[in-house]
């Protein structure tokens, strides 16, 4: 399973910075953990790997993973145009 976190809206719930903690942390090339992650004003402030920090505000559930927001920027098309099938500078 894996747990995808929204943002966090700083202020709303309390959460002026929120700490998570997880059992697994995948920092965007390895797989680590257990650890927790601190942000402060919408950034990510502190990481840190051992014990998962038990006075986080956020506990992941232990078969989840805490993962950086990954953005799928590739554009196969629009506007009727399939860019695949003809992916030269004049198709595109």
């Amino acid at each position: 399973m894996t747990a995808i976190l929204g943002s966090i809206q700083m202020g709303n719930a309390g959460y002026s910075a929120p700490t998570i903690s997880a059992q697994h942390i995948f920092d965007g090339a390895d797989m680590r953990g257990p650890g927790s992650v601190r942000i402060s004003q919408g950034r990510i402030e502190n990481i840190t790997f051992g014990e998962a920090e038990a006075r986080a505000s956020i506990h992941l559930p232990a078969d989840a993973i805490l993962a950086p927001g990954f953005i799928d920027i590739q554009v196969n098309g629009g506007g009727g145009v399939l860019l695949n099938d003809q992916p030269t500078e004049a198709g595109v």
